[in-house]
């Protein structure tokens, strides 16, 4: 068993512009921001391994991955996930993985 968490107390928005041209640059910064950024995720993961031949084993896992957004925002969703679409960031996701392997040794 395992859990694992990342969060990212990193700012996402910004609002510090001055000036006549403040909104365009608030929009600008926020969304550089917002890009490429580790987002919070957390994984919980429940796994066996089963020794059933001489030199054979079996192992299988299950992982439960969670995202959330930061305060609502759009496209901070994604977690560490990359190359998501815009509905997945936008969006606190449950993810299910089931994994299963056979390792040998020759």
């Amino acid at each position: 068993m395992t859990y694992s968490s990342t969060v990212n107390n990193s700012p996402t928005t910004f609002s510090g512009g001055t000036g006549p041209n403040a909104a365009l640059s608030n929009q600008i910064v926020t969304q550089i921001m917002s890009q490429g950024v580790p987002y919070d995720q957390n994984t919980k993961t429940l796994g066996i391994r089963y020794d059933f031949y001489k030199n054979l084993a079996l192992k299988v896992q299950w992982d439960r991955i969670d995202t959330s957004t930061k305060n609502g925002q759009t496209n901070t969703g994604r977690g560490l996930f990359s190359n998501t679409t815009t509905t997945f960031g936008n969006n606190n996701n449950a993810i299910d993985l089931f994994s299963t392997s056979v390792d040998f040794v020759f």
